[in-house]
């Protein structure tokens, strides 16, 4: 039988599963009938839960106000019984009223007594500040004037558990007085009161879950293990919503009424299987027959695959031994070619790699594998616009090889598309370059004589300062002018002059962080840029001053003694620099004209 005749048996057989499982299919529908029924009866068990719920609230605000509207509650919130909380708030009420929090607020929220009740360590501790302040606040929006009739109880969390939470007004016990404080009660939805719940309706699992503000849809859903899953809207303590969640287990099994049909199914479709797979194994027989002969041609042991017979197997066969002698020729040569290539990349002085489309690499030359590592190469890659790869730029990339030596590489991407994606990168040594650019960098921007900034460099750099002001972050400059310069220039020379600058400057960069800028603004005139509110630059400047303070040059038997004058301002956005610089020589000026030698803070 020729292997399209195989072919059409093989459809033939799956054909009749296809019609059986259909048969199955069509028996679901059934399936959902009962499901709609226990669905149902799923949310008749949620409606009765809510029920429940509801009556919990309501004996809780019952036992709340007995607590509330009682004269002993009254006095003691007046002044009159100061051993109030020790007779009543014990470890015995809490206990005996399965209660977690109780405690009596003036009517400002202020506490006067009370606690919360811990189960574990079995004592009272102080109730959460927080959460109290945040439910009275709510209470309050909702009761502006606290009249008797400003009760209010629902569903919250206190310390991660689901409770009922009751505020009552405090007063007599005929209720006739004016409230002068609130009773708030906590009742705990846990342990034995979860465990009841459950037994009364016949749940698996409840809980409450909280959704910030999103909206809760009623949802029923049964699970794999053949188990539903419930979800609830409700409204908690701030109206927002929260969702009961409660597993019910089936109260229908279908599955039982099925169990005859796929026992006649199964004996019927392992029938159709048995002829299904005896014909599959003929043709098996041969498929097994020429991956063996593939096998031997991959190990080199075989040129070619031989199989007699007329079907399409055959001529299969043949196709694939023409192709295999094709791609033997065509590897050699590329083979060839490849060693002529690699010659060439090895004796180049380039970094040479090929990655595939996956960025792994394929190839490396030995100046590459020398001095660029793993985590290296994975940068290469953040640079490449996959998209349009001929649009990839040369880039370059400085770091430091195996050997510690520190380079400077600029790397060209080229993609070669011919069967599928490769990456060809090629990396030109650049390290002199960037030498000489350093070298130039420092000498168009630091000031020779001191090393740090000079006027040049602030002057490009403050645009982007004042940028990162209006994206929120605090700057502040620091005016440091130094005191008696031309003084020591006249009696001791320039010499001790250019030493005592030195000396000044080396107190302000020993006080600069990484992202601060130390400048040299004149000849005696320091500026430094500093991330920081004015509170922190004064600590700064105080610093700077007490440093310079320390300074003491010894010239031919005499001693001098460094002093500067600071002004201190923050930076403003949508100021130049010349507007900065006059704000904070005006500090610098009162500084200097109260005698030098003080640090002066402009708002």
């Amino acid at each position: 039988m020729r292997l399209k005749h195989k072919i059409l048996l093989w459809l033939f057989t799956q054909l009749i599963l296809f019609f059986g499982l259909s048969w199955f299919i069509y028996l679901l529908f059934v399936q959902k009938s009962f499901f709609k029924i226990e669905k149902e009866w799923v949310f008749s068990i949620a409606s009765e839960v809510i029920k429940y719920l509801e009556v919990e609230k309501k004996r809780s605000e019952l036992l709340t106000r007995d607590w509330a509207v009682w004269d002993d509650a009254y006095d003691f919130l007046t002044g009159k019984m100061p051993n109030f909380p020790k007779s009543n708030l014990n470890r015995e009420t809490y206990v005996n009223n399965k209660l977690s929090v109780i405690a009596y607020l003036f009517l400002d929220g202020k506490v006067k007594a009370g606690g919360f009740y811990d189960k574990k360590a079995d004592q009272i501790l102080p109730v959460d500040p927080v959460w109290l302040k945040e439910h009275y606040r709510y209470y309050r929006s909702l009761y502006p004037e606290i009249t008797l009739q400003s009760f209010y109880t629902g569903l919250s969390f206190y310390q991660g558990v689901p409770s009922i939470v009751s505020f009552y007004p405090v007063t007599d016990s005929e209720a006739k007085k004016t409230p002068v404080g609130l009773l708030v009660m906590v009742f705990p939805l846990e342990g034995e009161k979860l465990d009841l719940i459950k037994d009364i309706f016949g749940l698996i699992n409840i809980d409450f879950i909280t959704f910030q503000g999103k909206k809760i849809e009623n949802t029923i859903k049964l699970n794999e293990k053949g188990i539903y899953e419930i979800l609830i809207s409700l409204r908690d303590f701030f109206g927002n919503p929260l969702g009961l969640s409660f597993t019910v287990s089936k109260k229908i099994a279908f599955e039982k009424y099925l169990e005859k049909f796929l026992l006649v199914q199964f004996l019927v479709l392992m029938m159709v299987f048995g002829v299904f797979y005896f014909h599959m194994r003929l043709i098996l027989k041969k498929i097994e027959y020429v991956k063996s002969e593939i096998d031997l041609i991959s190990k080199g042991k075989k040129e070619k695959i031989t199989l007699k017979g007329e079907d399409e197997l055959v001529e299969l066969v043949k196709r694939f031994n023409l192709v295999y002698s094709l791609l033997k020729t065509q590897l050699e040569e590329v083979n060839k070619a490849t060693k002529i290539y690699q010659m060439i990349a090895e004796r180049s002085n380039l970094a040479v790699a090929v990655f595939n489309q996956d960025e792994k690499l394929v190839y490396a030359n030995s100046f590459w594998k020398n001095f660029i590592e793993e985590n290296l190469e994975k940068s290469i890659f953040s640079f490449i616009d996959r998209e349009g790869l001929e649009k990839t730029k040369p880039f370059k990339l400085c770091f430091k090889t195996k050997t510690g030596e520190e380079v400077c590489l600029s790397f060209e991407v080229i993609p070669i598309k011919e069967y599928s994606l490769y990456y060809l990168v090629i990396g030109y040594d650049i390290s002199y370059l960037k030498e000489e650019m350093d070298q130039l960098f420092v000498r168009a921007t630091k000031d020779q004589l001191t090393g740090l900034y000079n006027r040049t460099y602030l002057e490009d750099i403050i645009k982007r300062i004042f940028d990162l002001i209006k994206r929120g972050q605090e700057y502040s400059v620091i005016f440091v002018d130094v005191d008696y310069l031309k003084d020591i220039n006249d009696q001791f020379g320039h010499l001790t002059g250019d030493r005592y600058l030195k000396a000044v400057a080396e107190v302000i960069a020993k006080n600069s962080r990484a992202e601060d800028i130390p400048v040299r603004w004149g000849g005696d005139e320091f500026i430094l840029i500093i991330r920081s509110d004015l509170e922190g630059a004064k600590k700064v400047a105080e610093r700077i001053l007490q440093g310079v303070k320390e300074i003491c040059l010894k010239v031919n038997g005499n001693e001098i003694k460094g002093s500067v004058s600071i002004g201190v301002a923050k930076i403003e956005p949508d100021k130049s620099l010349e507007e900065l610089i006059f704000k904070v020589d005006q500090a610098l000026y009162q500084a200097k004209s109260e005698g030098k030698g003080k640090i002066k803070v402009i708002v």
